[in-house]
């Protein structure tokens, strides 16, 4: 019984902690994005616009 309650502590972590991932991962991702799009701004309009 004990053992079954560290498991399903164990895959609530687990989720918790892959959930954590993607999440930084999608962040970053769109990060990068932004900076791509806020550069090709630059590129396109100059730096005064």
């Amino acid at each position: 019984m004990v053992l079954d309650n560290q498991q399903k502590d164990y895959q609530l972590c687990n989720r918790v902690y892959m959930t954590a991932n993607i999440h930084a991962l999608v962040s970053d991702t769109l990060g990068w994005a932004f900076r791509l799009l806020d550069h090709k701004n630059i590129v396109t309009h100059g730096v005064d616009n």
